[in-house]
């Protein structure tokens, strides 16, 4: 299946389009940071820190959740911003 087959899934394909939305606003936000400029190393590490330490919040959450957290693991998979 190829990915414009499943951006026309009804449920699948929104939530996709909203995550890399949102993707694409949160990383803008540290573009547009100024204590980044001239220093992208340290913007990266702390955008990998900061999708990690979301991951890891929201696994332990779900993991909780037990059978009942499975969708929303999958719609988090697509939200995280790693």
């Amino acid at each position: 299946m190829d990915f414009e087959s499943i951006m026309k899934m009804p449920v699948i394909g929104q939530t996709i389009a909203s995550a890399i939305e949102g993707g694409n606003k949160w990383g803008q936000t540290y573009v547009n940071d100024s204590r980044w400029i001239g220093n992208r190393d340290n913007m990266a590490n702390n955008v990998i820190y900061q999708s990690t330490l979301w991951s890891v919040g929201n696994g332990i959450s779900n993991g909780l959740l037990g059978i009942a957290g499975i969708p929303s693991d999958v719609v988090i998979t697509l939200y995280s911003p790693s």
